[in-house]
């Protein structure tokens, strides 16, 4: 009990264009035993500047979240776009000398754990895209879609888990079932290309935390 003695009250709603977003409440009139007409239409007044102040502050805020998320995703971008010419011409070599894949590497149950990083994980995901014919369907240069692959790699940070070889894993497991299935009854030509892409891409830039926590 806080001893507070409400003697009258006025309620206004506070608005925008979208409709109501907030109430406004004044107690105890001053030098009066209620509120007056005169007074709702001060309050009704004083009501446009709330809304238009609370709309301004909510803008605000979205505009600082956008600009920090497109923050994010520029220094991402500047410091991942450049891929070194030395590291393509490694996974062009690499593909030349390993024209033979590991056995057993189109079946699920292929340990994608066994695979070199470094030198190998670029020239088995650029052979999936060829061996399930998305290099011949979509006319992919090899330059092309190995800057590419090198760029993804490049995107992914070194947490525990959600690193470049899980997404390698998730690559090699949607391979496999092109590979153990017909996959043309169930995804078309282009939803392929993009699943196989997506599974590369899907965790680009992982901290290793929760959005929650970002």
């Amino acid at each position: 009990d806080t001893g507070f003695i409400t003697r009258n009250i006025l309620c206004f709603p506070i608005k925008d264009d979208t409709g109501v977003i907030g109430i406004a409440q004044l107690c105890n009139k001053a030098g009066g035993k209620y509120f007056t007409r005169h007074d709702e239409e001060a309050a009704l007044s004083f009501s446009v500047y709330c809304g238009i102040s609370i709309s301004n502050s909510l803008l605000f805020k979205k505009v600082q979240d956008a600009q920090y998320r497109s923050k994010l995703a520029s220094d991402l971008m500047i410091y991942h776009m450049q891929v070194p010419q030395t590291d393509l011409d490694n996974a062009l070599k690499e593909i030349k000398l390993n024209c033979d894949t590991p056995p057993c590497f189109d079946s699920l149950l292929f340990p994608t754990y066994v695979v070199d990083e470094e030198s190998k994980t670029v020239a088995l995901a650029y052979h999936m895209f060829q061996d399930i014919g998305l290099i011949n369907r979509w006319q992919l240069s090899k330059q092309t879609l190995l800057r590419f692959l090198l760029m993804v790699k490049r995107g992914y940070r070194d947490p525990p888990y959600h690193n470049w070889m899980h997404a390698f894993c998730v690559g090699h497991f949607f391979y496999s079932i092109c590979k153990v299935v017909d996959i043309t009854k169930y995804l078309t030509d282009i939803e392929t290309l993009a699943m196989l892409i997506a599974c590369f891409c899907h965790d680009l830039d992982h901290r290793g935390t929760t959005n929650a926590f970002q």
